[in-house]
């Protein structure tokens, strides 16, 4: 079972964002990320830094998410869980905007109808307190 955890950030409202990086970098590390993939997106003039995280425990990315929501300037974009086929447990709006518009249908109804908690009750309670 592997977890993928996607991240993003303004560049325009950090003063040091290679500290920044590398905190929360150095935080995935020690809750034993497998990889990490730094992108970029420009948005009305706005560059956003985007990181994709890869975990195989869930321990590890229940820790990494608790560390990551007392971080105001990070944004949670998606989450999924590898377990025979990928499973979307959680999608921002604006990654939904960007999805298959059949897999962003699919997510919200699963959502509405609860079936997200089910996938893993623990990463779903760390991702909504």
């Amino acid at each position: 079972m592997g977890y993928l955890i996607e991240l993003s950030f303004s560049l325009k409202r950090l003063s040091n964002h290679e500290d920044f990086i590398t905190n929360f970098l150095d935080k995935a590390k020690k809750n034993n990320c497998d990889f990490y993939f730094k992108d970029f997106e420009i948005i009305n003039k706005n560059t956003f830094c985007i990181y994709n995280i890869s975990f195989d425990l869930e321990d590890n990315i229940i820790s990494f998410i608790r560390y990551i929501r007392n971080i105001k300037k990070i944004k949670i974009d998606f989450l999924g869980i590898e377990n025979n086929k990928f499973d979307i447990l959680f999608a921002s709006k604006k990654y939904l905007n960007k999805m298959d518009k059949y897999k962003a249908i699919q997510y919200l109804k699963n959502k509405k109808n609860g079936s997200l908690k089910e996938l893993s009750p623990l990463i779903y309670k760390a991702l909504n307190n």
